[in-house]
């Protein structure tokens, strides 16, 4: 069995083989009964090679039960007296299943914990597939300039060790992807799908993403019919029915801003009816009713869809967060609430920073008449404390 999660832990590793079939689901079926029979050593590396199975196979309410089991078990004395490789194992395994689920904020705990563990390995490969985790840890929180450190020292390291420098891991892979998405990039969206779909080793459980940014690209370029039909398939799992269970939401999510930006909100709104908030509003369906809800005139429900984004205001996705805000204090103003308003629109000034191209698009799907309402009334308010 400890074979089994060592070659599981490896394969995640530069140059490491795809698992077999045999090995995850002997690592599928281990209890945690059967793990208190093992050294503690042993148990990291079996609760690593554990993870990263149900991972794999995106089984998500499973994968999510072993992984908290595995995490109530941390810290341990004992694991001072252990070999590195285990710990970092551990620590990606978690932070990688906290990311299938778009559990941002514990996915950047983990990863973190994984670069102060890396300090006393020299193994090469496991600093790749540190910077990798922490690209894509970074990603999901919108820490666009973080993602792009986590990248350039990966390139150098690629370098340094004289690896083809065409190569890519999937946590590299999905980093750069989710930050040509965040950054509406149609140029490397469209880089970024061909890329996926030449490295022949991901290639089986990336397609549905190198969809997913084709289609993007294609949309942001003009072509809305084709992009629509893309994400319909992506969203049904036509394009890759093993891939990323995160890629069929966003795909969803845009086709959803897509039909905002063709001007039918209620059909956004059926779309995604039975959507719900992903991680830490990594994906943010109360976002998008809210915007519906702009265009339809329905401001106090605008404002109540989005208060539990507010509730989680210290850990909600940055990236969405400013468009939030931009809903809010619109909604707001029409409903007679100038001083909340105000003080939303001058939120904005510090939470729009350069990771938010979706502020522009969102700006974009508001009525403008609203739009300029709220701009009006910000600078008429600050010229009058002014004076």
């Amino acid at each position: 069995m400890l074979k089994a999660a060592k070659q599981m832990i490896d394969s995640t590793l530069h140059g490491g083989r795809p698992p077999t079939r045999r090995t995850i689901d002997r690592l599928r079926l281990l209890t945690r009964a059967e793990l208190r029979g093992f050294d503690h050593e042993s148990q990291r590396f079996l609760d690593a090679g554990r993870i990263l199975a149900h991972t794999y196979d995106q089984n998500l309410d499973e994968m999510r039960r072993v992984t908290l089991e595995a995490e109530a078990s941390w810290p341990n004395p004992a694991d001072h007296e252990i070999a590195i490789e285990a710990l970092l194992a551990f620590d990606a395994s978690l932070a990688a299943a906290f990311l299938a689920s778009g559990d941002s904020s514990r996915a950047l705990k983990w990863s973190r914990l994984m670069l102060v563990h890396l300090a006393e390995s020299d193994d090469p490969r496991w600093r790749y597939r540190a910077y990798g985790v922490s690209a894509l840890a970074h990603a999901f929180t919108g820490e666009l300039a973080a993602v792009q450190t986590d990248l350039r020292l990966s390139d150098e390291l690629i370098a340094e060790q004289g690896w083809d420098p065409a190569y890519a891991d999937y946590m590299h892979l999905v980093a750069e992807s989710l930050t040509a998405l965040l950054r509406l990039d149609a140029a490397t969206l469209d880089r970024m799908s061909e890329r996926i779909e030449h490295l022949a080793t991901e290639r089986s459980r990336l397609a549905s993403l190198a969809e997913l940014c084709r289609a993007t690209a294609l949309a942001l370029n003009g072509d809305g019919t084709t992009a629509t039909q893309m994400y319909i398939k992506i969203a049904q799992g036509v394009a890759d029915p093993w891939g990323p269970q995160l890629v069929p939401e966003f795909a969803r999510f845009l086709h959803a801003l897509q039909l905002l930006k063709d001007g039918e909100p209620l059909r956004a709104t059926n779309l995604i009816a039975d959507a719900q908030v992903v991680g830490d509003h990594l994906l943010c369906p109360h976002m998008i009713r809210a915007v519906a809800q702009l265009q339809t005139g329905d401001y106090t429900s605008a404002l109540r869809q989005t208060n539990s984004c507010v509730r989680n205001h210290s850990t909600h996705a940055t990236w969405l967060l400013p468009s939030v805000l931009v809903t809010r204090a619109i909604a707001f103003l029409k409903t007679g609430e100038g001083e909340q308003a105000y003080r939303l629109a001058l939120g904005l000034r510090v939470n729009a920073d350069e990771t938010n191209e979706y502020l522009r698009m969102i700006t974009a799907l508001i009525p403008q008449e609203d739009l300029l309402d709220l701009l009006d009334f910000t600078q008429a308010r600050q010229a009058w404390e002014y004076y």
